[in-house]
This record gives structure tokens, sequence and C-alpha cells, in this order.
């Protein structure tokens, strides 16, 4: 395995942390560190976490990004991403953080929030969307600063 990879368990998860450079051969390797059989990179008993040359941070399941007690992608500059089996998706906030200060809200993969806008940029502007729809009934669903945009059902009006 490589120099720079760590096992680790932290109570019954299993963490493999793996530099993107890591190879399919690391990965068999530390399966059977972790005596959970030759091809379970692929397998959702498997948890690994990878982080990048600059510090970003990504948490899988299998071969998909999935966390549920955080961000899935923690980015260098301090934006975070909550993923859930592959999905964007966080139900108590925000799935999406930037470091600028925008914030996207994802239930199941899709743009969604029903208690205000699903985009908030750090400008101030605004957009309304609706599993995966723009929509908005009682006003703008799109609120730029030089534009206003009405949209029901993913069909722009007016």
């Amino acid at each position: 395995m490589g120099k720079n990879n760590l096992v680790r368990q932290m109570g019954n998860a299993r963490f493999l942390i793996v530099r993107s450079s890591s190879t399919f051969e690391d990965y068999r390797l530390a399966c059977k560190l972790l005596a959970m059989g030759e091809d379970c990179a692929f397998k959702e008993k498997y948890t690994r976490v990878e982080v990048n040359e600059r510090g970003t941070k990504r948490w899988f399941l299998g071969d998909k990004l999935h966390r549920k007690d955080g961000p899935a992608i923690k980015w260098a500059d301090g934006g975070k991403e909550w993923w859930v089996e592959g999905k964007r998706h966080r139900e108590d906030g925000p799935a999406v953080e930037l470091a600028d200060g925008s914030k996207y809200w994802f239930f199941d993969g899709k743009r969604h929030r029903i208690d205000g806008p699903a985009v908030e940029y750090w400008n101030g502007d605004e957009e309304w969307w609706v599993e995966g729809k723009c929509h908005r009934v009682d006003g703008p669903a799109v609120e730029f600063f030089m534009a206003l945009e009405w949209w029901v059902d993913g069909k722009r009006v007016k």
C-alpha cells in the first residue's frame, strides 16, 4: 500500500485514507488488511476517505460519495457538500455551502426547498426550486440584481 495511506478503525467503521494517486491494488491490499475481502472497494461495507494534493477530502461508501454524519466533501477552500448514496442530499440545511457564502439546498439529488429559496448566492441573488424544478407561486422564482423571473413547475411564465 502507498506510503501515505492510512488504515484506521473508529468504532465499527473502518476507514482507508488514501491519496488520489493510489491504485486499485492499494485498495485490494487495504481490504485484506481490514479482513473484508479482495473486491470490497466497491461494496457498501467499505468506507474510504480520499485526500487530494490540495487538501480536499471526499468520503465514499463503495464507489459513491456518501456520508451521513457530516459533509461528504470538504473542499480545501472551506466549502462543503453533503451527499448520500451518490446524490446531493441534506434535510437540515443546504447540501452545498461554498466558501464565498453561496448556499444550495438539495433533496435526493434535486434542488429543493419549500420554506425559502433553494439557491442563495453570495451577492443576495436567489432562486426558488421544488423537486428539481424552478418554481414559486407567491412571487418571482428567480431574483437577480437586475432581473426577476416567474416560474411555475419548471416553466417560465410572464
